[in-house]
């Protein structure tokens, strides 16, 4: 669990130097990757979180290859924006319901209902600021960073949780 955590810090936070993501977020869903793999045999729920995973890491090329200078059309990164915020929030939510079968299996308190609730949260702030970006106004601007930093104390309070959830584990 702990490569999963170490990804998700990876694609949460964006910390960047003259336009470079130190913390690229492929590293991030390649770690994620590597976590579920190993616990894939311990419920449904990452075997279906390790295929969004790879997915995402698969898509975070395609934005490298910007980077180096090959383009695409806009409908392309809009197309993938949106598979991405799609699979990012249906990957934390089968890492949920992952935990909550290993929380049943070994009768131990995790917090699932708190993570539910955040993933909520998480996914009603990333959904509206996608959308509010296509809509041309201040006001529209405005709320879509308000649901940014909605969205960023969700991660930051989902990462708490995982980092509880990891040592209560011990995996």
């Amino acid at each position: 669990m702990k490569h999963i955590f170490w990804g998700l810090v990876f694609i949460f936070f964006h910390f960047r130097i003259n336009g470079i993501d130190l913390l690229p977020d492929f590293l991030g869903y390649l770690f994620v990757s590597f976590g579920l793999y190993f616990l894939a045999e311990k419920s449904i729920h990452f075997k279906r979180a390790l295929c969004c995973s790879v997915a995402l890491f698969l898509m975070q090329l395609v934005h490298l290859f910007t980077f180096i200078g090959i383009r695409f059309d806009l409908l392309v990164y809009l197309i993938l924006d949106f598979l991405s915020v799609f699979a990012i929030l249906l990957m934390l939510y089968f890492i949920v319901n992952g935990l909550k079968d290993m929380e049943a299996q070994r009768l131990l308190k995790m917090n699932t209902k708190i993570f539910m609730n955040v993933w909520f949260a998480q996914a009603v702030s990333q959904t509206a600021g996608f959308l509010l970006n296509f809509t041309f106004n201040e006001f529209a601007y405005m709320l879509s960073a308000f649901a940014a930093m909605i969205t960023m104390a969700a991660n930051l309070i989902f990462l708490f949780y995982f980092y509880r959830a990891r040592k209560l584990m011990n995996v």
